[in-house]
């Protein structure tokens, strides 16, 4: 609170096809990153405050939950820690 978005650059992942989605906050410095397939789609910098704004951890909707994903969602990973970059790849 407040969160901080990034859209995607690229469009056409909704093509039926499975996509690889890797989002880093590194909380030290705010730096955020998101990549898809592999490909780096975006960065912003947010705060550096511990992320406890919200009791919940929702995936697929907003925190009101509404405006839900309508496709499928095969796995999701949380790390305590960024990714290094040979992690990520």
């Amino acid at each position: 609170n407040p969160d901080t978005t990034i859209a995607s650059s690229t469009s056409g992942f909704n093509d039926g096809r499975a996509h690889l989605v890797t989002f880093i906050r590194k909380a030290a410095s705010g730096a955020l990153s998101l990549y898809v397939d592999g490909a780096l789609q975006g960065v912003a910098t947010a705060s550096r405050q511990s992320l406890t704004a919200t009791s919940q951890l929702v995936i697929g909707a907003q925190q009101t939950l509404i405006n839900f994903f309508s496709g499928d969602i095969a796995e999701i990973k949380i790390y305590g820690s960024a990714l290094s970059e040979e992690e990520r790849r």
